[in-house]
């Protein structure tokens, strides 16, 4: 496959990752091709072991292929070292399904979201840094003083808006988000969801939504792929793929 027309934000060509090990090569991703489009909520479905983690890896290059291709913003990043990778960070964020693993517990909130700002230089001072964490803990509904506190001092919740605002600092083109309500109360999820939803809408973001939870992936996404294997099996809007699923 190659879809270079315009809205397409990203997307993997045959992608192959395998994983060595002493029982025998794991094929975790085997030959996957699949396109996310700009505005949309492409939802990654799949049983665990499925291969749908590493794929939305593999598409930040945060794992290597093994074969295949990997573009972003129209350039093949494939073989790019990790340097030159570090300004296709903008274009791709990621938010993570567990929180309390995903945030440095030495650093306080504000300055794990002001990360990403300075690595891609957006805010050159410090006032400007406090600024923008200010504004971006805002969007996700928490208060500007979350920012001097550190991640043990919130709640599952808390973190993981705290995630979403660090993914969010680089102003990203996609947000992959690898089971970002697995680790969540119940109610806690659909607060998460609403937000994610909301910021969609206001700022025009596009999500990979990578899930176990078939509820979850239907109320999100516009589109559903459907992994089994490391392949995938089945591609369609989320009212065929629930109502007349082809993959059993």
């Amino acid at each position: 496959m190659s879809d270079d027309t315009p809205d397409v934000i990203a997307e993997l060509d045959d992608l192959a990752v395998h994983f060595p090990t002493p029982a025998g090569t794991v094929r975790a991703v085997d030959g996957v091709t699949l396109a996310v489009h700009r505005g949309e909520t492409l939802g990654l479905v799949g049983e665990s072991g499925s291969g749908k983690s590493t794929a939305g890896l593999a598409l930040l290059r945060l794992v290597d292929p093994s074969a295949g291709r990997v573009r972003v913003a129209g350039a093949d990043v494939t073989r790019w070292s990790r340097r030159r990778l570090r300004a296709t960070r903008r274009h791709v964020a990621m938010v993570f399904q567990d929180p309390q693993a995903s945030l440095d517990p030495r650093r306080t909130v504000g300055d794990s979201i002001a990360e990403p700002l300075v690595v891609h230089r957006l805010a050159t001072s410090r006032t400007a840094r406090r600024e923008r964490v200010a504004e971006l803990l805002d969007l996700v509904g928490l208060r500007a003083d979350t920012a001097g506190r550190h991640p043990h001092e919130l709640s599952g919740g808390q973190r993981q808006r705290v995630g979403v605002a660090r993914a969010l600092a680089g102003e990203p083109d996609l947000i992959v988000l690898d089971e970002p309500i697995a680790s969540l109360d119940l109610s806690v999820q659909a607060q998460i969801m609403n937000l994610l939803r909301h910021l969609q809408r206001d700022l025009g973001l596009t999500y990979l939504f990578i899930a176990h939870d078939l509820a979850a992936v239907e109320h999100m996404s516009d589109r559903i792929a459907v992994m089994y294997l490391g392949r995938i099996v089945e591609t369609g809007p989320p009212e065929r793929i629930y109502r007349r699923p082809a993959h059993p």
